[in-house]
């Protein structure tokens, strides 16, 4: 049964009136109210963190967020690779490829379509931005034999 949440109304209005501080408060108290049982509010807190820029909180924040999936018995394997994806773009964006590498190599193993390409797409740009043709080439191979061969992989 759905029941109004307040956080709803105020994180719409701070959005809209564009209060990002503010917005994050919110998702932080969110966190700690409701995170242990729903790490969807630290997977958000991470997305929101990059996008405004504040990548070091936004690694802290997804890696928070894998630690507690990982002691989730009932592993929510969707969570796990939202985060994995912010993580790994919060680390390109600080700089630190090679550990965004290994977050987009982590969670392109996925058996879910869509996940793998998604996270697929995100490994194909970090390579070629590091001009690291022969494994771009290798994983649209790969992707290629999995029948996910799409124009969005080609480079010049």
């Amino acid at each position: 049964m759905w029941q109004w949440d307040p956080y709803d109304a105020l994180e719409d209005a701070l959005v809209m009136q564009m209060r990002a501080d503010e917005y994050l408060d919110i998702l932080q108290d969110s966190c700690e109210r409701y995170g242990r049982d729903n790490p969807f509010f630290f997977v958000e807190l991470g997305r929101n963190q990059c996008l405004l820029g504040r990548y070091q909180e936004a690694t802290a924040t997804c890696n928070r967020v894998l630690r507690i999936l990982e002691q989730d018995s009932l592993a929510r394997a969707q969570e796990t690779l939202r985060s994995l994806r912010w993580l790994g773009m919060a680390q390109w964006l600080a700089g630190d490829t090679d550990a965004a590498l290994k977050s987009f190599r982590r969670g392109n193993v996925t058996e879910d379509n869509w996940d793998k390409i998604e996270m697929g797409r995100r490994l194909i740009s970090l390579l070629k931005y590091l001009g690291r043709f022969d494994e771009v080439e290798g994983l649209v191979e790969s992707l290629h034999e999995d029948g996910m061969m799409t124009a969005w992989v080609r480079h010049d």
